[in-house]
């Protein structure tokens, strides 16, 4: 049987993601990954599922991407 990778355990919060990007906004995937101690690819994932909910307004600037909370993502807290 093959060896599993050890992954950590602490999944964030929606929630989490979306009370953060509330009150620090605009801010971006790297900025919402260091306040909540979590790695860039899971914040980018969560982020990417909540802007295709319609929660989150994401604009490319350069290499990076502004997010923003919408009005259903305000509502979704």
């Amino acid at each position: 049987m093959p060896k599993r990778k050890n992954r950590s355990r602490f999944t964030v919060s929606i929630t989490g993601i979306l009370k953060d990007i509330s009150e620090s906004q605009p801010t971006t995937i790297t900025d919402i990954a260091k306040r909540l101690s979590v790695s860039e690819s899971t914040i980018s994932r969560q982020v990417a599922r909540l802007a295709k909910l319609g929660a989150l307004h994401l604009v490319q600037k350069g290499k990076t991407k502004e997010v923003r909370i919408t009005l259903t993502g305000k509502i979704l807290l």
